[in-house]
């Protein structure tokens, strides 16, 4: 956390809320703990959510209810980016582990609109998955709009 101040050139506040820790600097709050220790009031004011490595780090088994509690926080109409890993989950184990383009639409299905906006070949750029034995490895990034409905 302090890591993305610091590249900002500020100095955030710090305090510690329950099993949350809260770094704020003029509109941008970030929370570090448990995800699903995270409550609606929490997020209330949330009008986007940027998840780069949340998804990627959970087993598929946990996947389902990190959508679930996703549902469960948010305000209807809060935009996700959110950038997924595709590589043959059989020549690595993860995390972060692969998450395709047919899961990403079963966990949001009916609940948000669904735009991927960009794919990557980055296994050039990896070492760490080439020297495990990945032969393809694809950075998908995802615009998600949450529809209103009932939680």
């Amino acid at each position: 956390m302090e890591s993305f101040f610091a590249g900002a050139g500020i100095t955030p506040s710090r305090t510690r809320e329950g099993a949350l820790e809260r770094f704020e600097s003029g509109d941008v709050t970030l929370l570090c703990g448990d995800f699903f220790a995270l409550q609606p009031q929490d997020v209330a004011g949330c009008s986007a959510i940027y998840d780069r490595a949340s998804l990627i780090a959970l087993p598929p088994a946990m996947r389902q209810d990190y959508a679930a509690h996703l549902f469960k926080l948010l305000p209807q109409g809060v935009r996700i980016l959110l950038i997924t890993l595709d590589y043959d989950q059989h020549e690595m184990e993860g995390p972060p582990f692969a998450v395709s383009d047919a899961e990403v639409r079963a966990l949001y299905a009916g609940r948000a609109d669904i735009e991927h906006i960009a794919s990557r070949d980055v296994l050039a750029e990896n070492d760490r998955f080439r020297q495990r034995g990945v032969t393809r490895l694809h950075e998908n990034a995802y615009l998600i709009n949450l529809k209103p409905c009932d939680n």
